[in-house]
């Protein structure tokens, strides 16, 4: 099952819930990137991946903080046909580096 995350400014506001098709009502200007990941490596309670971006950046995204309390969002999709279980949890675990 591919999974893919949008980056964003700010939180953008979607036009479906939970279990619905993904699609943006607002915000579109604020997105920054996204990252697709490759099959999910199983590892006892949990599961994890190192995401590629799908833009023309190449294997980086430049972006420029405003201050040291910039807050950047995110948006998990699939494209596929995918039921979670119940209570799941998903943990973004950015890299960053400062230029």
């Amino acid at each position: 099952m591919p999974l893919f995350v949008d980056l964003w400014t700010a939180a953008p506001t979607v036009t479906n819930g939970d279990g619905a098709a993904y699609a943006i009502a607002t915000g579109a200007a604020n997105w920054l990137a996204s990252f697709a990941f490759p099959p999910l490596v199983q590892g006892g309670d949990g599961a994890w991946a190192a995401a590629i971006p799908t833009t023309i950046y190449g294997s980086e995204v430049w972006f420029v903080c405003g201050a040291s309390s910039t807050l950047l969002y995110w948006t998990l999709w699939t494209n596929a046909a995918f039921t979670p279980i119940s209570a799941g949890t998903f943990t973004l675990t950015a890299e960053l580096l400062q230029d």
